[in-house]
């Protein structure tokens, strides 16, 4: 017959109709709706790292993408600061390039 109870994989609970999902970086499991909630971020991840890769080829040094200098400094100081992209943080530009907004 056919077992239609969750089981336990890698420490992960796999129930009947979870879609499993793997590639070179990982393991996803989740309901058809949690992976339909994280397709839009997903995307938007996918967006920013293409567009990082077409500056990065241009030449633009991650560093310039970031706000790394400005991180260093506060962490120097001994403040709290998250390394992050350049301008509103949804919009990567670059010259000669459109801009590519994510949400």
């Amino acid at each position: 017959g056919i077992d239609v109870a969750p089981i336990l994989c890698g420490g992960v609970t796999v129930t009947p109709g979870d879609i499993i999902f793997g590639d070179r970086d990982g393991v996803l499991v989740g309901s058809a709706d949690s992976f339909a909630t994280c397709l839009e971020s997903a995307e938007n991840v996918v967006a920013v790292e293409q567009q990082l890769m077409r500056g990065m080829k241009m030449g633009v040094s991650l560093h310039k993408m970031t706000n790394f200098e400005e991180h260093i400094k506060k962490r120097k100081e001994g403040k709290e600061s998250a390394l992050e992209f350049n301008e509103d943080l949804h919009t990567i530009k670059f010259d000669h390039m459109d801009p590519v907004h994510v949400k």
